[in-house]
């Protein structure tokens, strides 16, 4: 991670010019990786999917790297779980990240935190933001594409990982231990690649000719990797939505991109 307020704003030009969402520190999520059943693990790690697993929990930069990674909880935990368990969440609320202060949307004098983008099984906070729910006017569907655009980065680290390390498409037969130890090795050599063979070849291959293809045709539909279960009982925090609605009227004015119209029409927003 980061380890200065200097460090952290690299990673958010970074957001903002190959993804066009200013202030943004990474994006997170959490899959379920498929581990092999032993009766004593009993019900524990049992998850809604219907298969055994452990949850991988990852923020990820605009280049498809790893920034945190915790691995472990058991896929019986819905969501809120997994994160709420994390490091992560202890040292954001301790503000021991060295976070920037507030600034200046670009082109503007709206002042809002640096943030983190996540979807819907996470709560919402001026620190995280996630989609508005379903809404019926192109002002948010605007608001939850340029968040998604930006999210979706690890999304793509995910099947990335997936396909490099082909072990995470089968049900993985080790100790505990040794999966989380497999996880993190395997984060670790996924950054090195990327940083020796670089973004842009990432890039084309994903967004420009999409020809990462895992089982069952694609990853975002892979079974070794699947995502986390929506959680319908989040209640946005009154800071978290005063943020959410200044990133959507920034979007909708100041940081509007001219493709954002045509694209919610086309990714039905």
């Amino acid at each position: 991670m980061p380890q200065n307020s200097n460090e952290w704003r690299i990673v958010a030009d970074e957001f903002e010019r190959k993804w066009n969402f200013p202030h943004c520190l990474g994006a997170i999520d959490g899959k379920h990786i498929a581990i092999h059943y032993k009766k004593e693990y009993g019900s524990y790690f049992f998850n809604y999917k219907g298969f055994h697993s452990v949850i991988l929990l990852a923020i990820v930069d605009a280049n498809y790297k790893f920034l945190y990674v915790n691995v472990g909880t058991n896929g019986r935990a819905n969501d809120a779980a997994a994160f709420n368990e994390s490091s992560f969440l202890e040292g954001l609320k301790k503000n021991a990240f060295n976070i920037p202060p507030d600034s200046k949307l670009p082109g503007t004098n709206e002042t809002v935190p640096f943030v983190f983008v996540a979807d819907d099984a996470f709560k919402l906070t001026s620190r995280i933001l996630k989609p508005h729910g379903q809404r019926s006017s192109d002002y948010h569907k605007i608001f939850n594409y340029r968040l998604s655009r930006a999210r979706r980065v690890v999304e793509n680290a995910f099947g990335i990982l997936a396909n490099r390390f082909q072990i995470f498409q089968r049900n993985i037969d080790l100790p505990l231990d040794k999966i989380e130890n497999l996880t993190l090795a395997a984060c670790a050599l996924h950054n090195f690649i990327t940083t020796r063979d670089g973004f842009e070849s990432i890039h084309l291959d994903l967004e420009d000719t999409n020809t990462i293809n895992l089982i069952e045709g694609s990853w975002r539909n892979e079974v070794a990797l699947t995502s986390l279960q929506r959680s319908l009982a989040n209640h946005s925090a009154v800071e978290g939505r005063t943020v959410r609605e200044i990133y959507t009227k920034y979007f909708n004015t100041t940081g509007s991109v001219p493709w954002q119209l045509s694209a919610i029409k086309k990714f039905n927003f």
